[in-house]
């Protein structure tokens, strides 16, 4: 597949998205591969967790805390050959209950020359409630065949 780079935003794709909402756990047991340092920048003090691929000393991901609120506000992943993939900035955190959820989020992703801005509302997020059977449920269009795989 061709990328269109007249228009970025056709090369918009829902796994460069994703992750910048839902925000992958870090890799745990033997062979994991994550270490941290500390950097600062003229307005504030970080951990910086890096995490590599499992079988290259590479970068994966590297993903920023703000040392005084210990607040997430950055993670960068990488392709194979060590480049910046996708940088993601978080801000405007927002306590719902006991969850913490960052209302602002900045992809960048420059091979494909664009930029995400997504703004969430957080008196229209609704965490942790209970959803009824109903909400899972497909129902079949009209005209369309329904096959039963065995």
């Amino acid at each position: 597949m061709e990328r269109d780079y007249d228009n970025p935003l056709y090369n918009v794709r829902p796994e460069h998205v994703l992750p910048a909402i839902l925000i992958e756990p870090l890799p745990a047991g033997p062979g994991a591969r994550v270490f941290l340092v500390e950097e600062e920048d003229a307005k504030s003090r970080y951990y910086v967790i890096y995490e590599l691929h499992r079988r290259k000393l590479r970068p994966k991901r590297r993903l920023w805390i703000e040392r005084r609120k210990l607040e997430f506000v950055r993670q960068d992943y990488f392709d194979p050959d060590g480049r910046v993939a996708s940088s993601i900035r978080y801000a405007a955190p927002a306590a719902l209950g006991q969850v913490v959820v960052n209302t602002g989020v900045v992809l960048e992703r420059p091979p494909e020359r664009y930029t995400l801005r997504l703004q969430l509302e957080p008196k229209s997020l609704k965490i942790g409630r209970d959803l009824e059977d109903r909400h899972f449920q497909l129902p079949v269009p009209p005209g369309a065949e329904t096959i039963t795989l065995e």
